[in-house]
């Protein structure tokens, strides 16, 4: 496991957080649920864009380059996603817009949409005729606000020439590269060259130009003798642009410059030249993409882009494997800093980029997976502080803790403070049990930060010591976060909370505008003189932001037992992988049992009941009807039963408006919830205005039970 328990003298003083403060700490350490493409999944030192053995689909990974390029872009380019043909200029235009792609016929991926959304993206540049993207793809974009674009021609050459005239007309000096394979060759071979020259087209502002292998085709050569192109930038060896070409553009007066090697990797080293890399030693940050494969053309033309950004030179990887050309280039390492930021980004799979990370000098990606810790019981004077160390791999989730905090002097209170710092040793996260006026309980306190996200891989450290000269013992913690996979509907999660700190995970796979609703019932502390808190809170997939929480008490954590609660209901705001967490506050422990309940609709008619039966906790019931403005009706429901063994029941029936708007609610006592075959009719109700209205019903508290509900 890699763990080490040393105390040693001379505690530093740690910033310490007033109590009010743990709560918002734990949300503020949660930037994420799950690691996505595009994260730093390997170690802090990489980005790595591909998470496994499987390279992702040439729309996914595009739409992660820009992710980890871009926060904002006026312009986004659009090219088809199953032929790199028009693509293969879209370097010069890639210094300050990302390339999307999307199928020529469409729809639009909900992905790209989503990312031009993200960037707030005014403009949209397509690059290729009505074949290569469709008008009703070009419609789509319209219909989002886009200013749309062409850039096209009759072929790829006239395309690039496009690109070079409207936005490179005062270019001097321009790249030019081989447009198709050879006759039986691979796929690759047109675009081999063209994956590191896009990188340094939008670094250097070059506009790149396509023609044959064994002549300047025509378009090009007719576009040059009318452009302010004096040099050209012969891209590959003679198999790839034949000395025949370069002997017509010098019969032209343009000065040439071969620019290539004994293979397309050697070549790559030789174009990252172009920009001054004689080696990585050379640039802050180095990408790494496939250089062979019919799709490899994909993350390599989208990665110009990121080359721009970050100013640095693209090289290759072959067939799963370094070629010694990289590899001699990687040799010494990179240049930038990596305990500042990556200095390596990697489009391959994660194996290669592991191997990649090793040959440029980094340290091996940790392959330990964090094991819990503790409890281990301490005894520390403020002249103390205890370090625990362990190993963890990068995307993984802890969380720190202690318990039984009990001051030498019962007289007295104490402050603890525990700070955990990662591999390269910045302060992560932080505790205390208290600020000026340090705990109010100084026997058997307790404290926690839950869900602590992991961004490297490597050796952790936390320091635990005492504030203010005082003494004390306590239990220390460092744990995991258990993960179940359910569905909305299935029955309920049996959750224990057993270790300070320890936050437990259920994800489900939703739907865009699927409604559920999250709750706990059951809930035992396991001190109930003491009481503890607990924290129900549901990540959406898009940024991990919290659509939903909901506590049983933080000022005064409920000593109830059992209790339970849930919340209204949550539009889910996009397709992916939600996760609810539950964490108990302040080092607390419990048993509960968790559940994530769909709503269901269904139309109603007026003056007809309906019967409603909350066989879930949460379930809400929604009903729809039509109603116009000034008329005026009546909610109701009967027949209320609770099903659950207490015999109590709670209901709440709400109409809302087409706004969302509360019209009338009904409900029989929430403080002291009554009995069963309840029935309720509200005063009449005037609608407000013409459209669709909800009758919202459900039983509250995690109770289950039926009724009928009618609008009249």
């Amino acid at each position: 496991m890699g763990t080490s328990h040393t105390a040693a003298g001379s505690a530093a003083r740690l910033t310490l957080l007033p109590p009010i403060l743990l709560l918002a700490l734990v949300a503020a350490l949660l930037p994420g649920s799950r690691a996505q493409a595009g994260e730093e999944t390997r170690a802090g030192d990489t980005l790595a864009l591909v998470e496994d053995e499987q390279q992702p689909t040439n729309i996914d990974i595009a739409v992660t380059i820009a992710e980890e390029t871009f926060t904002t872009s006026e312009t986004v380019l659009i090219t088809r996603d199953d032929r790199f043909a028009d693509a293969l200029a879209s370097g010069y235009l890639q210094d300050t817009a990302p390339l999307l792609m999307v199928p020529t016929d469409g729809p639009i991926p909900a992905s790209v949409t989503q990312q031009i959304t993200d960037l707030g993206a005014t403009r949209a540049v397509i690059l290729g005729g009505t074949a290569a993207v469709s008008a009703a793809v070009e419609a789509e974009l319209s219909g989002q606000g886009l200013e749309v674009e062409r850039r096209e021609g009759g072929s790829r050459f006239e395309t690039a020439i496009d690109v070079a005239a409207t936005d490179a007309a005062g270019a001097t000096t321009a790249m030019l590269a081989r447009a198709f394979p050879a006759p039986g060759g691979p796929e690759s071979q047109g675009f081999a060259d063209t994956l590191a020259a896009g990188g340094v087209a939008a670094r250097q502002k070059l506009p790149i130009l396509l023609t044959q292998t064994e002549t300047l085709t025509r378009a090009t050569a007719d576009y040059l003798s009318g452009s302010n192109i004096t040099t050209v930038l012969v891209m590959g060896g003679t198999a790839a642009v034949s000395a025949a070409v370069t002997d017509q553009l010098a019969g032209m007066g343009i000065a040439v410059e071969r620019v290539a090697g004994n293979s397309r990797d050697e070549t790559a080293i030789e174009i990252a030249k172009i920009a001054g890399d004689e080696s990585a030693a050379d640039a802050e940050r180095v990408i790494i993409t496939q250089g062979e494969g019919e799709n490899a053309w994909a993350s390599g033309f989208a990665l110009a882009s990121h080359a721009a950004a970050f100013d640095a030179p693209i090289v290759l990887a072959q067939d799963g494997r370094i070629p010694a050309p990289t590899q001699a280039f990687l040799d010494g390492g990179v240049g930038g800093d990596p305990a500042a930021s990556p200095v390596l980004t990697c489009a391959i799979v994660a194996s290669l980029c592991e191997e990649t990370r090793v040959t440029a000098g980094l340290p091996p990606t940790p392959t330990t997976p964090f094991e819990d810790i503790g409890p281990v019981a301490l005894s520390l004077t403020s002249d103390d502080v205890d370090r625990i160390t362990f190993d963890a791999l990068p995307g993984e989730r802890i969380g720190i803790g202690y318990r039984d905090l009990i001051a030498a002097d019962s007289e007295t209170t104490v402050c603890v403070e525990m700070i955990l710092t990662d591999p390269d040793g910045r302060e992560i996260a932080a505790l205390t049990n208290g600020f000026s006026h340090c705990s109010d309980r100084p026997n058997a306190a307790a404290g926690s930060v839950s869900s602590i996200l992991l961004g490297a891989g490597g050796t952790y450290n936390l320091q635990t010591s005492i504030a203010d000269g005082l003494s004390a013992t306590l239990e220390v913690f460092v744990t995991g976060a258990p993960e179940v996979e359910i569905q909305p509907g299935d029955p309920a999660v049996p959750v224990s909370v057993s270790r300070p700190g320890e936050v437990h995970r259920t994800v489900f796979e939703g739907q865009e505008n699927d409604q559920v609703s999250i709750g706990y019932r059951n809930f035992v502390p396991d001190d109930v003189d003491r009481g503890v808190c607990t924290e129900i809170r549901l990540r959406t997939p898009l940024d991990n932001s919290v659509i939903a929480q909901m506590t049983n008490g933080f000022t005064h954590c409920t000593e109830q037992s059992p209790s339970q609660g849930l919340t209204d209901a949550v539009v889910l705001p996009t397709d992916g992988t939600y996760v609810v967490e539950a964490a108990m506050a302040f080092g607390g422990r419990a048993d509960l049992d968790l559940h994530v309940t769909p709503v269901v609709n269904e139309p109603l008619t007026l003056g007809t009941p309906i019967p409603v039966t909350v066989d879930r906790p949460g379930l809400l019931h929604r009903g729809t009807f039509t109603g116009a403005e000034g008329q005026t009706v009546a909610i109701s429901y009967s027949g209320l039963t609770s099903t659950d063994a207490q015999g109590e029941v709670c209901v709440d029936v709400e109409l809302r408006s087409p706004t969302g708007a509360r019209v009338g609610q009904l409900n029989n006592g929430f403080s002291d919830c009554t009995g069963q075959g309840t029935t309720n009719v509200s005063d009449p109700l005037t609608l407000p205005i013409s459209g669709e209205y909800v009758l919202e019903s459900t039983i509250v508290d995690g109770r289950t039970g039926t009724m009928s509900v009618r609008v009249q």
